[in-house]
């Protein structure tokens, strides 16, 4: 499999050689866009590496959103196939090496990684669709992705679960970025109020913050859609609303929420990202004979967002 990195950063001098040092010298196609760095990122690229970025700052009128230069990067790639990493993930040189002794298997257009994210002493697992087919365009105002437009042109995704994409996320930045995702996601449902991954992450981010009462609208309103392009955002809202609703004793409001998702579930699960998400039908479960059994509720898995 012949595999190219597109990577978008913003002052990551600190901690760029971190993700690219121990893979760099597999790659040889990588395309870096820079949306405004201060710090010396891209003097520090072209010195270190010989890698000129390219330039794309964000447009405060479109969310701030990464999407058009993650799409930018995408467009320059030479290679077959993308990996998409930031700066503060890594991807070990022998996973790396071993996903690019793959077959190119035709009937596959992406495939969906465990990634862990890395808080201290604490992991928490999730997925991330990091590894496509170079034409698949990222989409949304915040968030953004390239499952849409996967499911869009009908095409399918796997997932390779021998393969980690580990993510450090920057403690000092928590608090800024739960405010920032905030405003971003609120901008980008008056620009798109039926692209409904903006309400389950505007949703889980207020409850996050102990807005709950905030919380429960938004979560109300991905749930409700049961939308076939976002199954995954939707499920999720679901979920979290059951388990609020059962913790405030509202356990028939709790249940008629559960049943619904769970007659969605069965209706998307051949969707790629409900198949490979290897949570939420044994968490459904649960909750449901919780429920039934007049027992508190599982609480929600957590997320790394």
């Amino acid at each position: 499999m012949e595999i190219g990195l597109c990577m978008i950063v913003k002052d990551e001098a600190d901690r760029i050689a971190d993700c690219l040092d121990p893979i760099v010298d597999l790659i040889p196609h990588i395309v870096i866009v820079d949306t405004g760095s201060s710090d010396g990122t891209p003097e520090l690229l072209a010195a270190r590496y010989g890698i000129e970025v390219l330039r794309g700052a964000l447009d405060a009128a479109n969310c701030n959103s990464k999407a058009p230069a993650r799409n930018l990067a995408h467009a320059a790639q030479a290679a077959p196939w993308i990996l998409s990493l930031d700066a503060d993930e890594r991807i070990a040189r022998a996973d790396l090496q071993a996903l690019l002794a793959l077959p190119d298997a035709t009937a596959v257009a992406g495939y969906f990684f465990p990634w862990h994210t890395v808080r201290g002493a604490q992991i928490v697992e999730d997925y991330k669709l990091c590894l496509f087919r170079r034409g698949l365009l990222s989409s949304g105002c915040a968030h953004e992705n390239v499952q849409v437009d996967l499911r869009a042109r009908g095409l399918d995704a796997a997932w390779i679960g021998e393969r980690v994409i580990a993510h450090y996320p920057d403690p000092a930045q928590e608090a800024w970025k739960l405010e920032f995702y905030t405003a971003r996601m609120s901008c980008a449902i008056a620009r798109d109020p039926g692209w409904y991954r903006y309400h389950w992450f505007l949703g889980y981010t207020l409850y996050q913050q102990g807005h709950v009462d905030a919380a429960i609208g938004w979560l109300r309103t991905a749930a409700a859609a049961e939308s076939t392009r976002f199954p995954v955002e939707c499920l999720n809202s679901a979920m979290l609303l059951t388990a609020i609703l059962a913790a405030r004793d509202e356990r028939t409001a709790a249940m008629r929420t559960l049943l619904r998702a769970r007659d969605f579930h069965a209706r998307v699960r051949e969707d790629f990202e409900v198949r490979i998400n290897f949570r939420m039908r044994p968490w459904l479960d649960a909750a449901g004979a919780s429920l039934e059994a007049g027992e508190d509720v599982l609480a929600p898995y957590s997320f790394a967002y």
